[in-house]
Formats: C-alpha cells, structure tokens, sequence
C-alpha cells in the first residue's frame, strides 16, 4: 500500500478503480457474453435457413425436370395410342399379318387369337385390351427371319411374346414354327389417338 501512495493512490481510489473492473468484467460476462452467444445462435439459425432454401431451390428444379418427363411421357402415350387398333378391328389386324407372311414366303397353319379377350372389359379403368394370338406356320429359316423383320413395320401395337421352332424332317429346309403374340387394342373407337 506504501508504494502505492507514492503514486498518489489512495484507498478510496483504488476502491472506485476495483469497483469499476467488477463492473466491467460483469458488463462483459453477463452483457457482452450473452449478446456474442446470441449473435452466435443466430448465425447458426441463419446457415440452417440458408441450406433449406438451397434445398427448396434444388428442389424447383427437380419439378422442372419432372414436368418434362410428364410431358415427355403424354408425347408417348399419344404415340402409342396412335398405333393402338379397335377391337372391332380384329381381322383386318389378322389380314395384315397374313399380308406380311405370304410377302415373305411363309405359309400359316392355324391364326389362333383369344377372342375372349376382346369382350371382356378388363375393368373400368382399362384403356386398352391384351389379345393373345397364337400362330402356327412354316417356312424356311431365312424367310421367317425375313416375316419377323417385316412386322415392325404393322400400323398397329403387335409383339412376339415367344417363338418355338420345330424341326420335322419331312418339312425340311422348312421349319414348323409357333408364335405366341400380343395385339394391344383400344376398348373403344374413341380411345384411338386421343391424348
């Protein structure tokens, strides 16, 4: 205390500047410290609030990306409806594959196509009916290459399911061959080439 009187500090003195530092370092712990842990939980609030807007502007985008597939997808079903033939249509579709096969050399033994299918309505909500079509016919392997390749070419939705080829000697160079295939009609005519 002596060397501080040299100075000119006195009691009362040194009270006021420690009473001050009290003050001060409570201002700072309980003012200064609560404010920098509140800018400090904002801060926090504000990175969170920014990664959810860059997550909800990721996500416009993917909306963008599945509009077009929507779109993209009704182009197709308007394509495919295009190809999608009447049931009423039955044997003309026949006709055509008859067509087809006798351009290529083929010779039919029995055209066989479910016609169950075509008067039932396969539910209320189906467009559209599966119709089985058996084909049993004969010809030689190059030609039956030549008929497949051909019916690519059919204005109407046809597909081979599964080919079976026989060889029986008393045929020979020709091959006995059954096609199990599907013909797609529309339950009505007005479903065909409606979007």
């Amino acid at each position: 205390m002596e060397s501080l009187k040299k100075y000119g500090i006195t009691k009362p003195v040194l009270w006021i500047i420690f009473g001050t530092l009290v003050i001060a370092g409570t201002w700072y712990f309980l003012l200064f410290r609560v404010q920098q842990q509140d800018l400090s939980s904002t801060g926090e609030r504000i990175n969170t609030l920014e990664a959810r807007i860059d997550e909800t502007r990721n996500g416009l985008g993917d909306v963008g990306k599945v509009r077009e597939a929507i779109d993209s997808l009704q182009a197709l079903k308007k394509e495919l409806q295009a190809s999608v033939m009447p049931r009423e249509q039955i044997s003309g579709i026949i006709d055509h594959i008859l067509l087809k096969g006798e351009r290529s050399g083929i010779k039919f033994t029995s055209v066989e196509p479910a016609t169950n299918h075509l008067f039932s309505s396969g539910g209320q909500h189906n467009e559209y009916i599966h119709v089985p079509v058996r084909m049993k016919l004969r010809a030689e392997y190059t030609r039956f290459g030549s008929f497949l390749s051909s019916l690519g070419e059919l204005p109407f939705e046809f597909s081979v399911n599964q080919v079976e080829m026989i060889h029986t000697p008393e045929f020979a160079p020709q091959i006995e061959i059954i096609l199990n295939t599907r013909v797609v009609l529309s339950a009505s005519d007005s479903n065909r080439g409606e979007g």
